[in-house]
């Protein structure tokens, strides 16, 4: 997994990450010390702050509800 990370000079920059026990690994707290780059772990089970959960739901509707699927019903 590659992280990619835009930041301006000057400015403070904050890596948010949920709590999976992959993002505490060491690499990921020196790489963002190294980077003068702050983490923020989210709360446990909050899905509801992870933008990208509701981007996954829109499209798990689409699909379930699409020509696509191919489960009979």
């Amino acid at each position: 997994r590659i992280i990619l990370i835009i930041k301006q000079e000057g400015k403070d920059c904050i890596l948010t990450l949920d709590n999976c026990k992959v993002h505490k690994a060491i690499e990921i707290e020196s790489m963002a010390k190294f980077y003068k780059i702050k983490t923020l772990y989210t709360a446990k089970y909050s899905p509801e702050v992870h933008y990208i959960e509701y981007i996954f739901g829109a499209l798990k509707n689409k699909i379930r509800n699409s020509s696509l699927n191919t489960k009979s019903k």
